[in-house]
């Protein structure tokens, strides 16, 4: 059984160009679709705002 509530942790990443920002869309809703909650922390300011 995976978890219902992933957590993703954005620590180290120092900024999210479009693809990357697009694909992490794609892949939180297809977990949405299979009833998961994402939860991403730890992000810099940059991310948290393209996020």
């Amino acid at each position: 059984m995976a978890p219902t509530v992933p957590i993703l942790r954005l620590r180290l990443v120092p900024f999210m160009a479009l693809t990357g920002l697009q694909a992490l869309q794609e892949l939180v809703r297809k977990l949405q679709k299979r009833g998961v909650s994402v939860m991403p922390c730890e992000a810099n300011h940059r991310v948290r705002a393209k996020l």
